[in-house]
Order: structure tokens, then sequence, then C-alpha cells
């Protein structure tokens, strides 16, 4: 499929634009800000988007057919050196991990990336059920195991 590039002139208000365009077009999920657009219609191929200064560049880093599966690290949280309770200790947790660098926009000075699935954390209540949502959607999986705190039985009167 061709690529489609769709690019809609400065306005002031972003949210105005990405409304115009949804009721001239139809439905389109938008990655609109103040100064660029790019607009992706499912049917129609991948995303091209143009900036202010005229560089065309594609919001994905990959083609779909050339897309690896994700590696994702699952693990236990640590407990919080500042709070004393265990209760964020329990679950565990499956976190993707991103490949692309990040980017820094010329006119913000932000920071972007085309991978968002690095801000995609899942909570699980086991770690078994973590491996077999890995395992169900054919995802790369590294387990972290963490070390057991080990404790002495003291008694109070050990203090004096």
């Amino acid at each position: 499929m061709d690529s489609i590039l769709l690019v809609v002139g400065k306005l002031k208000n972003s949210a105005i634009r990405v409304k115009f365009l949804e009721i001239a077009i139809g439905t389109a999920i938008s990655f609109a800000d103040v100064f660029s657009s790019a607009y992706i219609f499912p049917r129609l191929g991948p995303i091209i988007a143009q900036n202010m200064y005229g560089r065309v560049k594609p919001l994905t880093e990959h083609k779909p057919e050339e897309r690896r599966l994700a590696d994702v690290h699952i693990y236990r949280p640590s407990k919080t050196a500042t709070q004393s309770g265990l209760a964020r200790t329990r679950s565990w947790l499956l976190e993707f991990e991103t490949d692309s660098g990040k980017t820094i926009e010329p006119l913000m000075g932000w920071t972007s990336s085309t991978d968002t699935m690095g801000q995609v954390t899942l909570n699980f209540s086991t770690q078994k059920r973590a491996i077999a949502f890995a395992e169900a959607n054919n995802l790369t999986y590294r387990v972290s195991i963490p070390e057991e705190k080990r404790t002495k039985n003291k008694s109070y009167s050990d203090n004096f």
C-alpha cells in the first residue's frame, strides 16, 4: 500500500483542526500538534508526518511486515527506600523493553520516541500469570527473581 501524506497548515488551536478533519473526513486517529499533522487511516497504509521545517519522516520505525516480537521484562518491584510498607511489592510487573532511541525535537527540546510500548506496564498477581501472558502473546521474556529478605529472630531485650 502507498503511504498517505496529509498536511494541514499551521493553526493556533490544534483541537479545532482535529475536529474539523474528523467531521470532514470521518474518523481518524490524530498525531497532531500545533505545527504538524499526521492522521492514521487504518485501511490506507503507513503514516507519514511532515513537520514545520518540511522534513518528511515515517512515524513508525519499522514496516508492519518487518516488525519483530517485543521483548518484555518480568520482575517483582523492590521496596522503596522512602517508605516502610510493602504494599506495592507483592505484584509482578511486565514491562516492554524499547530498542529505539529517543530524539530531541528541535523546536521545543522535548524528548520523543517512536516506540510507545515503553510506557506500558502490566500488573499480575503471580509470576506464573505474567509468564503465561507473555507466552500467549508470543513475547520474548526474561524473568528477574528478587532476593528474599533474610531476617534474624531477635528479642526486644537485645536492644539494651
